[in-house]
């Protein structure tokens, strides 16, 4: 075995054994690595290292039941490695992205109320920009979006950047 999959051998058993206090860790991470290898193409290609690194921190830090499942065979190492990222999450860690993503989307910009019917968002003029709605910021009156003629100063339409940018035009380069 080449020095890189028996390194990785050694980093998933190791893995295994910090979540499972030391059962059976290097057959199943021999079984393991195996899985990860022959999803590779059999190459310890960039894609086989990164897959390895993420499947370790995964049983070793972010879902210690899923090496304990495969310590114990109730999922077969090759069902792990075809697992998504999503899959492999601990129901506690699903709920709480689920939560921030909620949360995300009743913070964004627009966003009324959650439609109860047909389970979208609802949003207050839709497709209007914040231009569109505000009047620009700057002291020479209406804005105006065709920029002037020579010799004329006519304030730009400028998008709200936030309060410490107030008063201030942007060069847009124009003709």
């Amino acid at each position: 075995m080449p020095d890189i999959r028996q390194k990785s051998v050694d980093f998933l058993s190791d893995s295994i054994a910090a979540a499972t206090g030391g059962q059976a860790a290097d057959s199943a991470a021999q079984q393991l690595e195996q899985a990860i290898y022959d999803k590779a193409g059999q190459s310890t290609s960039n894609d086989y290292r990164g897959e390895v690194r993420s499947i370790g921190l995964t049983l070793k830090k972010d879902n210690p039941q899923l090496a304990q499942d495969v310590v114990q065979g109730r999922i077969a190492p090759t069902d792990l490695v075809n697992m998504s990222q999503e899959e492999m999450k601990t129901e506690k860690q699903a709920q709480e992205d689920a939560e921030l993503r909620q949360q995300n989307l009743d913070a964004s910009v627009g966003v009324d109320e959650l439609d109860p019917q047909y389970g979208t968002m609802a949003t207050s003029q839709q497709g209007r920009s914040r231009m569109q709605e505000e009047a620009t910021y700057g002291e020479a009156g209406e804005a105006s979006y065709d920029g002037g003629g020579e010799g004329e100063f006519k304030a730009r339409a400028q998008p709200k950047v936030g309060e410490a940018m107030r008063g201030i035009e942007f060069e847009t380069g124009g003709l």
